[in-house]
Formats: C-alpha cells, sequence, structure tokens
C-alpha cells in the first residue's frame, strides 16, 4: 500500500497495525509477529520508548489493539533470515494504492487476502 513519505518505522508501524487488525478482525486471540526492525519490536513489546514524536501515535494506536488479545508479543528476526517476506514485499510493490495483500501460511498451505486497510474504514482512528 502507499504510505507516502516517512521513514523505514513509520512503514513497519503502518504496516504492524493493518496486520494487528486483520488478525483481530479474524478474531484471532494470541498473536506472534516477526519482524526485522528490532526497534519496531521493541517498541510494540513495550521493552523500549519511542522519542520520535511523529511516531508515537501509531505505536498508541498499535497498543490500544494489541490489549485486545490475551497474548501478543512480536519477535525480532535479522533481515538475512527473513529473505521470503523481504522478497516478497519487494514482488508486491505494483498493487494498486489502499490495498494490501497478506499472505499466511497454515499447516503448509498458503493463503492470500486482498485486505482494505482499516484507516480507510474508519477504525480505530487514523
Amino acid at each position: 500500500m502507499h504510505l507516502g513519505m516517512g521513514t523505514n518505522n513509520f512503514a513497519e508501524l503502518c504496516t504492524t497495525k493493518h496486520i494487528i487488525h486483520f488478525a483481530l478482525s479474524h478474531h484471532c486471540r494470541h498473536l506472534q509477529l516477526f519482524g526485522d526492525s528490532n526497534i519496531v519490536c521493541n517498541w510494540l513489546n513495550n521493552a523500549s520508548h519511542c522519542n520520535a514524536y511523529t511516531l508515537r501515535h501509531i505505536i498508541g494506536e498499535a497498543h490500544r489493539m494489541i490489549d485486545i488479545f490475551d497474548s501478543f508479543v512480536c519477535h525480532h528476526i535479522y533481515r538475512e533470515q527473513n529473505s521470503e517476506a523481504d522478497q516478497l514485499s519487494k514482488e508486491e510493490m505494483h498493487l494498486q494504492d489502499n490495498v494490501w495483500l497478506i499472505q499466511e501460511e497454515i499447516d503448509g498451505t498458503h493463503h492470500q487476502y486482498y485486505h482494505r486497510p482499516f484507516i480507510e474504514q474508519g477504525q480505530f482512528g487514523q
């Protein structure tokens, strides 16, 4: 999805908010996220505080959704160990604006969902 101008942390946080919303909309109660940004994982896990004023509102919105889960944790994985996701992110750059492609694997079967962002639906603030 086109996010406009911003930092990598901004893009990671916006993406995370959409993933969290997607999980909630599919009645997920326990969520483990994996990301290659250690600082973003630390912010989401409340292991460190974000000093960037422009990002704190996004983190706050994510935390309001995270609080709904019975359990939540964000695990850091190094980019070198995340080559499949890195490749997928490059391949999906052709998606039209305001559409997210979410891919998941359940019991060895890959599933794809085209998801309209929750910001467009007016949920959980902007």
